[in-house]
């Protein structure tokens, strides 16, 4: 078995993505708690210091592209060509800053669902022609590209959530993108009703990296969709028992494979370090598994 400890740490410290010292600091607690996978947004400019940093800390590095992505709104699957266009050369500055990172994976999404049901079948198709493009120039630059369906209807609304849609998208593609493969977020199963195991069971064939994620679904709630609270926190779909139940159910379904397993969760405000630690403490099962 050989499953890697990853943490998204973009989403730890935030504030880490322009504070230097601050990124340092939260990758060498990391390597103090054995992880060796951090995965991270890092700006365009500043990825070649980061690389000296993660190498220093002996750690790899998932270039989070998604966020990049959902932040500029910038859809792979857009319908309009100019759009289109300009997602695929905005996701080339990704590219080139994952591997002027030392990443060795990118992780991407879809974009999001058209306006016009009728459309669905354009927006496919043009997910499909964008992500042979980016997987072409990706394996050009060594680097292997990672899907994470999402949402369709809470928060980020993606083209690619179930995961029959992305099962049907991976054998598409299978020949033509080898270097794609799939993210599976627990918050975005949950989120799209499907039951966790059963769809990590399907996903299995496509999918080498999990995130370890949770949501609130209480319209009313502040943190409602897919914000990534606490696992301790009391609104949470996902309980600490559940998410340790699910570790454990990968091992075994993984015992022969290679997985990156990772938890994701976000700090809303106050100070990132204090949170971090806070985190650090509540989460110690993950670290001893």
């Amino acid at each position: 078995m050989a499953i890697r400890k990853s943490v998204v740490l973009s989403a730890l410290l935030p504030d880490a993505e322009t504070d230097d010292a601050l990124y340092e600091w939260g990758l060498a607690r990391l390597a103090e708690r054995d992880v060796r996978v951090a995965e991270t947004y890092i700006p365009f400019d500043r990825a070649a210091e980061r690389r000296r940093c993660l190498e220093e800390h002996g750690m790899e590095h998932i270039y989070l592209g998604a966020l990049y992505q959902k932040r500029n709104g910038i859809h792979l699957c857009a319908t309009e060509e100019k759009e289109r266009q300009r997602a695929l050369a905005e996701t080339g500055l990704c590219l080139d800053a994952a591997a002027a990172s030392g990443s060795g994976t990118i992780l991407l999404t879809s974009g999001r669902l058209p306006k016009k049901k009728e459309n669905l079948p354009r927006a496919l198709r043009a997910l499909k022609d964008s992500l042979k493009q980016i997987c072409a120039r990706a394996a050009e630059k060594n680097l292997a590209v990672t899907l994470e369906p999402g949402d369709t209807a809470v928060q980020a609304f993606q083209l690619i959530g179930s995961t029959d849609d992305a099962l049907a998208l991976m054998e598409a593609l299978r020949e033509s993108c080898p270097n794609l493969s799939l993210t599976m977020d627990t918050s975005h199963t949950v989120q799209l009703g499907e039951d966790i195991e059963e769809a990590l069971r399907s996903a299995r064939p496509f999918c080498r990296h999990v995130h370890l994620a949770n949501c609130i679904l209480k319209k009313e709630h502040p943190l409602y969709g897919d914000r990534h609270p606490l696992f301790t926190d009391p609104d949470g779909e996902i309980s600490p028992a559940k998410m340790q139940y699910v570790t454990n159910w990968l091992k075994q379904q993984y015992h022969d494979e290679e997985l990156t397993l990772s938890f994701e969760i976000i700090c809303q405000k106050g100070d990132n370090r204090t949170f971090m630690e806070r985190v650090l403490e509540e989460e110690d099962w993950f670290f001893r598994y």
